[in-house]
């Protein structure tokens, strides 16, 4: 996702770099753009406080374009770097038929609910977008039958809190589910979270303690890459690796 102010500069600089590598990635912005293809999010301002719209509505149009057609969906910033390769290995490991989304965590008190907390700690972990989120199909397959998938009903729900956390509002949202599910089949609650805190880096200056294990580790995201970031990384994990486009002219 992106807005006005960047969406020239920062996705161009990532369609240079990552996005060469990817077979789908969409990118919604609020305004239209005369240089990138851009799937344009009506009714949303141009403003930090409006990424939580933003951010269900584009969850809206994904579930609606591919529904079960794809096991993951991926939530990535504008300033975020994605090594792919890695990306994939990551998620080959991963179980996409349970309720669970993958990112980096963070700690934040219970959510308000009517659902009993069961062994709910007194601080519960929550993924934290900037580094970039991954969703399965069948949490967003969740998400939707509870209506969630729904713009209005989230802000119903949670008013004026969507525009001011919305990662919070996201883990509260599938915290609950979590709670419904496992009293809707009789099971413990599991935890909905999983957290790659590691390789998922909310940095990205090589020399930043947080990243300098990258290369060693290959790190999947680095968040807030600008300018020559972005291309230090690039040519640390891609270089490598042959275009698509290089073969066939075409983003396959």
């Amino acid at each position: 996702m992106t807005g006005k102010p960047h969406q020239d500069r920062r996705v161009s600089l990532q369609q240079q770099t990552w996005m060469q590598y990817t077979t789908k990635t969409f990118i919604f912005s609020e305004t239209a753009s005369a240089l990138l293809p851009l799937i344009v999010l009506p009714n949303i301002s141009d403003s930090y406080a409006t990424a939580g719209p933003k951010f269900w509505d584009a969850l809206q149009w994904a579930w609606k374009k591919f529904g079960h057609k794809t096991k993951w969906f991926v939530k990535i910033d504008d300033d975020t770097f994605v090594n792919v390769r890695e990306v994939w290995k990551l998620l080959k490991r991963k179980d996409a038929t349970k309720l669970r989304v993958v990112g980096r965590c963070a700690v934040f008190s219970p959510p308000k609910s009517d659902i009993p907390k069961g062994g709910l700690p007194n601080e519960w972990t929550f993924v934290d977008g900037g580094a970039g989120m991954f969703i399965n199909s069948y949490t967003m397959q969740l998400l939707n039958a509870y209506g969630f998938l729904n713009k209005s009903n989230v802000l119903q729900r949670h008013g004026e809190k969507l525009f001011e956390v919305q990662d919070t509002v996201f883990g509260e949202i599938l915290t609950e589910i979590a709670h419904r599910e496992a009293y809707r089949h009789k099971i413990n609650f599991t935890s909905p979270f999983d957290c790659e805190n590691e390789r998922l880096q909310h940095a990205c200056n090589p020399n930043h303690f947080e990243t300098t294990h990258c290369l060693k580790l290959p790190c999947v995201t680095l968040h807030r890459c600008r300018e020559q970031l972005m291309l230090y990384w690039h040519e640390q994990f891609h270089s490598n690796i042959p275009s698509p486009q290089s073969s066939t002219g075409e983003n396959k």
